[in-house]
């Protein structure tokens, strides 16, 4: 069924990384069940843009338990949406927005014991946190094991998030982040120059190669007898899963 594009106020945003942008639209009672969504699904934005009317789809961030509709958007070399977006989108403003679609979800029972495998790179991590969320708030049984792959430290889309996630549920979540290039400082003093560059990152460095995915799956002990897999992100990172 074809629906109509929605005007939907923008109740805030907020700058997740200095590139990204999560945005939370207010839904009207009046259309409250049509924008009812499953963690994983997106929504579709449609605006202006130097006379064109454009449209992207984005993955909604926040998990239905939540309350709200939340989607994150990172700025992308050329992306005339995203950076549209990030530039100009604040509290107040209003954006057509299509119902949420897609299939990238599962259903989700509180007798289900499952072991979930999420592997995110970027801005993959929306539709991630969506189904990850909402399998601590929906699985009490189920267990989730989520690899991270960024650029650097200041590109990691809701760390703080991930963070106390972690921590509410020890034992139910374990979060891994891999960086391609962590932050490296310079050594102070006269001769610091000639010091070797340091870094105080501790966690995995490279991207979510193979070999990587395949070291990650070992050490992640499969908790049940169910496993589902999710991925979203860069295309070879994707494929080094499948």
């Amino acid at each position: 069924m074809n629906h109509p594009l929605y005007p939907l106020n923008v109740a805030a945003t907020a700058h997740e990384t200095s590139s990204a942008l999560s945005i939370t639209f207010t839904v009207p009672a009046e259309l409250h069940d049509l924008f009812q969504f499953e963690a994983g699904q997106y929504i579709t934005l449609e605006t202006e843009i130097r006379g064109e009317k454009v449209r992207r789809a984005y993955s909604m961030c926040s998990a239905p338990h939540e309350g709200s509709l939340t989607v994150a958007v990172k700025r992308t070399k050329g992306g005339l949406m995203s950076n549209f977006l990030n530039d100009t989108v604040k509290q107040g403003s209003v954006v057509n927005v299509l119902p949420p679609q897609g299939r990238f979800t599962t259903p989700f029972l509180p007798s289900n014991t499952r072991t979930f495998y999420l592997l995110g790179g970027g801005s993959g991590i929306t539709p991630l946190l969506s189904i990850l969320k909402t399998v601590l708030h929906e699985e009490p049984k189920s267990v989730v094991h989520l690899l991270y792959g960024n650029e650097n430290e200041d590109s990691i889309m809701f760390k703080a998030v991930l963070d106390g996630l972690e921590k509410h549920y020890e034992g139910q979540l374990f979060v891994t982040h891999i960086l391609a290039r962590p932050k490296e400082e310079k050594a102070g003093g006269v001769f610091g120059f000639m010091k070797k560059a340091t870094t105080s990152w501790s966690g995995l460095v490279g991207v979510p190669s193979k070999a990587v995915i395949e070291t990650w799956l070992a050490k992640s002990e499969q908790h049940t007898k169910d496993a589902l897999y999710f991925t979203c992100g860069p295309l070879p990172m994707m494929q080094n899963l499948e």
